[in-house]
């Protein structure tokens, strides 16, 4: 009886040191990713607020420039911008400039579109800029179902002949970045808790097999021994 007593409250303190053993573990890891992950997105926000304001300059320095919306020059500023930005503009996937507040695309960094098409562009989003004055900054699916990030901005062009406006804005800029693939971030999230939670299996396999063996089957063993020898 007192053997059955102690090698019970001795599997249960192990398993419960295991056990809060992995949960430490498994939290540091969790804190420690959701650290890393502030600091990526607090990055990137810095780095695509810079790169948007580039952009932004662009196209207002082509439009105040040719005192007219030039769909043919913009786009083909932009694409220069790209390329002698490479390195700092490597995760802009896309560029859409519009002329007014409204979402109709008439210019962009891709070729094919029309203003039959449209940039991600809510009430919500009209407000904020219309009120604030400042990009709104939201994360899309795009259409082969990955993520990005989409930040859209106002630009203020003076025409000449017009009565100057400070309030006025010309039109919108929305700017895709590619961001980190989200779905294949979340699966490796999940296979690594699910190795987690395999090693603590084993684990705990292990220290019960040693405890049971050291506790129950050696003090058998031995008292076989003793009656064999009796």
């Amino acid at each position: 009886m007192h053997l059955q007593w102690k090698y019970t409250l001795i599997i249960n303190i192990l398993v419960l040191v295991v056990l809060v053993t992995f949960y430490v573990i498994d939290d540091f890891r969790i804190r420690r990713y959701l650290e890393i992950l502030h600091v990526q997105d607090f990055e990137r926000g810095a780095i695509f607020r810079n790169v948007s304001g580039t952009i932004r300059n662009r196209v207002e320095q082509e439009i105040r420039w040719m005192q007219d919306f030039d769909r043919a020059t913009i786009e083909a500023s932009l694409r220069k911008l790209l390329e002698e930005n490479s390195l700092d503009m490597k995760d802009v996937l896309d560029i859409n400039v519009t002329f007014g507040i409204n979402a109709s695309i008439q210019a962009s960094l891709k070729q094919g579109k029309d203003v039959g098409h449209y940039i991600n562009f809510t009430e919500t989003d009209r407000q904020e800029i219309l009120q604030k004055r400042v990009q709104v900054y939201n994360n899309v699916e795009l259409d082969d179902g990955k993520y990005a990030s989409e930040m859209i901005l106002p630009y203020y062009v003076d025409f000449i002949g017009e009565e100057l406006n400070e309030n006025k804005i010309s039109g919108l800029i929305q700017v895709l970045f590619a961001t980190p693939d989200i779905n294949k971030y979340i699966q490796m999230l999940r296979l690594i808790h699910c190795i987690v939670i395999v090693i603590v299996i084993v684990l705990l396999g292990f220290v019960i097999g040693i405890t049971t063996n050291r506790l129950i089957m050696k003090p058998l063993r031995n008292m076989m021994t003793i009656i064999e020898h009796a």
